[in-house]
């Protein structure tokens, strides 16, 4: 009898700290890149997309770790407010909130940032994102920045994203990009201030896509580049009328 009462508090636990190891509150829009190459000579960014999957309105943070942080390397990351490089481990010191289903784009655009400082190395950095009323409800990724020389670069950029022009904007405004060979297609995403999906253009090769912004509102917009091979970039612009 006591081994049948103990086999069933041990299941009882194991259970408990799984579905604790479950976020309530959060989770990832896709399964973040988890190793990432780049250049030494330049920043190497990892992004993640995290939702708020609960039916109110939640205060959340972001945790950065470093689990083994190469000597040398610095990082920072941004959500909302991009925080200064260090090489230690750092905690937003306010919350951002997201609406139920809300996402971090847009203003609330997150990426962690490595910094190699003309370094060859590997450095491993957590990032933890969790609720600021309960720590516990969280989720996380870890990821290997490898920052190499350009001879043995692995992470090129498959297109150039210029700023958009004109900026501010009345009537339309200019999104200038060149792909490189092998690369015949993009995506560009234009979202408001509030992260909400105003529009989608498929990119076919034009080196200039001309966007119509006249029934747009006065606002903050942002554009976002993406090829294929799921690399991003972010331009902001500002329609006044």
């Amino acid at each position: 009898m006591k081994f049948i009462v103990r086999i069933g508090i041990l299941i009882f636990l194991i259970f408990f700290s799984i579905n604790n190891l479950i976020s309530k509150s959060l989770g990832f829009v896709e399964p973040p890149i988890t190793s990432i190459s780049g250049n030494i000579n330049g920043e190497i960014k990892s992004e993640a997309q995290v939702k708020n999957i609960s039916g109110s309105t939640i205060n959340i943070k972001a945790k950065m770790t470093m689990v083994n942080l190469y000597t040398g390397h610095i990082a920072y990351f941004c959500l909302g407010t991009c925080f200064t490089p260090t090489d230690k481990d750092f905690v937003m010191p306010f919350s951002i909130a997201l609406e139920p289903e809300e996402v971090t784009i847009g203003q609330k655009y997150f990426d962690l940032v490595l910094d190699p400082n003309g370094i060859e190395g590997q450095s491993i950095i957590k990032m933890t994102f969790f609720v600021d009323e309960n720590p516990s409800d969280s989720i996380e990724y870890t990821v290997i920045f490898n920052s190499t020389t350009p001879v043995i670069e692995l992470n090129e950029p498959t297109f150039v994203f210029a700023e958009p022009t004109p900026n501010p904007a009345t009537d339309f405004v200019n999104f200038s990009y060149e792909l490189v060979d092998g690369i015949n297609s993009g995506l560009l995403e234009i979202y408001d201030n509030l992260g909400n999906l105003v529009n989608t253009l498929n990119l076919n090769g034009k080196e200039i896509e001309r966007y119509n912004t006249a029934l747009l509102p006065n606002g903050t917009y942002y554009a976002v580049m993406s090829t294929g091979d799921r690399k991003k970039a972010v331009r902001k612009f500002v329609v006044s009328h």
